[in-house]
């Protein structure tokens, strides 16, 4: 730890003093999942604008392709989530025809998760790419339990080499500043707390008036991917055969039902022993035989959620940009510390601790 640390340092202090040497500045966005991409898509549109900045994207592979013979990672890339990126913006590259993020000079390069882990390929790891750039990170969820500030704060892989980190929450600059104080102190690590530009299209959406009459209502429930309370806990397993049940009484041609589970949650279940892959399968047919819509992340969070009248949630990181839409939302607590922000959310929300307080707030 006492050498990860010497050598982070050593990392944050050579980009904190090395000369400009570009006219303009080089900025890289690095990528994995489109799912996330509106954490930086408003950061990325300004840099464009931006007379003075080079601005690039670089699509890492999938984290779970693994060659079925070696078992060690490898370079694919799912074909949806290179063609979002793909046909969408210019200066769009693939990791694996770059090798090292070197070639393109960059000067800063923001990451969209902060898990080493799910860049499995040599050359991606922030140890890896503090030696030539400043790394940049824009949280990818809002945290929403104090559990998730203080994990995150311990997550020295990472964080260490973190030349700006942009919170999304008071809570989360103070927490952060604390735990990495004498980079901080230095002036070569820097936590700030400027706003969260996740949400602002969700700001913006709640604040417009809705001028077409909406002639179908829609009910979205998004269970959790874990039934690990510690990491927020999934009601998916208490609710499922419930929330279907409802759905065939009520549903109609002006009331219609949906789930978006977290793209986490089957394949983790499958892996847990929690259910097999046959038990999926069945699952999802018989919510297309029930007439109750299946989104797999097929469209970004932002549009499914406009799409949403009211939302039926586990803990989530979305559950804060559902509740700037002004729209009714009913949140399945586990009983766990949550921060300032999430808390006041959940105050001016409906509660519900069992399937018979949520139908009650549905009915």
């Amino acid at each position: 730890m006492e050498q990860q640390n010497c050598l982070a340092a050593y990392c944050l202090m050579e980009t904190h003093n090395r000369p400009h040497q570009n006219q303009r500045i080089r900025v890289v966005f690095l990528v994995q999942e489109p799912v996330l991409w509106d954490k930086q898509s408003e950061i990325y549109d300004a840099f464009v604008k931006d007379p003075e900045v080079d601005v690039m994207i670089v699509v890492m592979p999938s984290y779970d392709a693994v060659d079925a013979q070696t078992e060690k990672p490898m370079g694919r890339y799912d074909t949806q989530k290179w063609n979002y990126f793909y046909n969408r913006y210019d200066h769009v590259y693939a990791f694996t025809n770059l090798l090292s993020l070197r070639v393109l000079r960059p000067d800063y390069v923001f990451f969209d998760r902060p898990y080493e882990h799910l860049r499995s390929l040599e050359g991606l790891y922030a140890v890896d790419i503090a030696q030539f750039a400043k790394i940049c990170y824009v949280t990818y969820g809002t945290q929403g339990e104090r559990f998730y500030i203080y994990l995150e704060a311990k997550n020295t892989n990472f964080f260490s080499y973190v030349s700006y980190h942009f919170c999304d929450s008071d809570e989360e600059q103070k927490i952060l500043s604390d735990a990495y104080s004498l980079a901080v102190q230095a002036g070569v690590q820097h936590f700030e707390m400027l706003g969260y530009p996740g949400f602002q299209p969700y700001l913006s959406a709640g604040k417009r008036r809705n001028t077409v009459r909406r002639t179908v209502r829609r009910v979205l429930w998004t269970p959790r991917w874990s039934l690990d309370e510690n990491i927020g806990g999934s009601h998916f397993f208490d609710y499922q055969a419930s929330f279907i049940e409802f759905a065939l009484r009520h549903q109609s041609d002006t009331l219609k039902f949906a789930i978006r589970p977290h793209p986490l949650m089957f394949p983790n279940f499958v892996q847990q022993g929690n259910m097999s892959a046959a038990d999926v399968e069945a699952y999802k047919r018989k919510l297309n035989e029930c007439g109750i819509e299946l989104d797999e992340g097929e469209e970004p969070p932002f549009d499914a959620l406009m799409r949403t009248d009211i939302l039926l949630t586990d803990f989530s990181s979305i559950v804060m940009n559902f509740c700037l839409l002004n729209r009714p939302l009913i949140y399945c607590p586990t009983g766990h510390t949550l921060t300032e922000d999430y808390a006041r959310m959940a105050a001016c929300s409906y509660v519900a601790k069992d399937w018979g307080q949520i139908e009650e707030c549905l009915e």
